[in-house]
């Protein structure tokens, strides 16, 4: 027996129609899954509060690290509410809501969000500490430094491939010369595996939003100017201000990207209501 539908080249079946892509699985995408099927059948209800992330590993034979990133993701999309010290709380979501934003393809780009907040996070707790270290203890020499990583962002502004891939360097040597400028070995290693962790999202984001550069040079040149002038509370602010409008682009960035990965369903929704279906 063939196939109608199937092409064959020499007997051998070369493609089959209507397959659906196989979506690969992770045990955080699961426990994701099983949170959202439990809310939605009711089993557990708005207001309920969750077993510790340890009973819950235990019920679900999986890590506590899956279980609290899991819980991390849902928390960043609203279904769940962590109040540390208390518990994690099944928020009230109206089903259409959770249907759309908690699909399959999502759950991904919501741990990817998760986690770069939480190291954006990071990034401001170090951060702050860094520039005001830096403000104190830096050398004429890493003033110059920073000068020249200055200089080089200003002279590569355009939105043009070659100038991005500059600018986008030069940022990352100024963060770098900031924390050599602390004079703290330690801070440098810690706030160094987290560039390393977002690097490719700074790339990313600096080339998806048009005029970026230019915003983001004058928040560096805030930094600068406080580490020269020997101030650290003004350094420690301007890295405050810099860092929050990132998480607010890369936040502003997430919800586009989950809107126009469920404007196709909700389309549909609304034509079968047209339709009577």
């Amino acid at each position: 027996m063939t196939c109608p539908q199937c092409e064959y080249t020499e007997g051998m079946v070369r493609t089959m129609p209507n397959l659906k892509p196989i979506v690969k699985k992770t045990v955080v995408d699961e426990i994701i899954n099983s949170v959202v099927e439990m809310a939605k059948s009711g089993k557990i209800q708005p207001g309920n509060r969750f077993p510790s992330e340890r009973t819950l590993a235990d019920q679900w034979q999986v890590s506590r690290a899956s279980v609290s990133e899991a819980m991390r993701a849902l928390a960043f999309s609203n279904i769940v509410t962590i109040k540390p010290g208390d518990g994690i709380y099944l928020n009230e979501i109206p089903f259409d809501a959770m249907e759309a934003g908690m699909t399959t393809k999502n759950t991904s780009l919501m741990r990817e969000q998760s986690d770069l907040l939480e190291c954006l996070k990071a990034r401001r707790a170090l951060e702050g500490q860094i520039a005001q270290l830096a403000a104190i203890r830096a050398t004429e020499e890493d003033i110059a430094t920073l000068q020249s990583h200055m200089d080089k962002m200003l002279a590569h502004l355009s939105d043009s491939e070659e100038d991005l891939k500059i600018y986008v360097a030069e940022d990352f040597a100024f963060h770098q010369a900031v924390a050599q400028a602390a004079q703290n070995p330690y801070l440098y290693k810690a706030i160094n595996a987290i560039w390393q962790a977002t690097h490719r999202w700074i790339y990313r984001m600096t080339v998806i939003s048009a005029g970026r550069a230019e915003i983001t040079s004058q928040e560096h040149s805030a930094i600068f100017g406080a580490i020269k002038e020997r101030d650290p509370a003004a350094a420690d602010r301007a890295v405050e201000i810099h860092l929050q409008r990132i998480m607010n682009r890369y936040q502003d960035y997430f919800d586009t990207q989950t809107q126009e990965k469920n404007e196709p369903k909700r389309r549909k929704k609304s034509q079968d209501a047209l339709a009577g279906k």
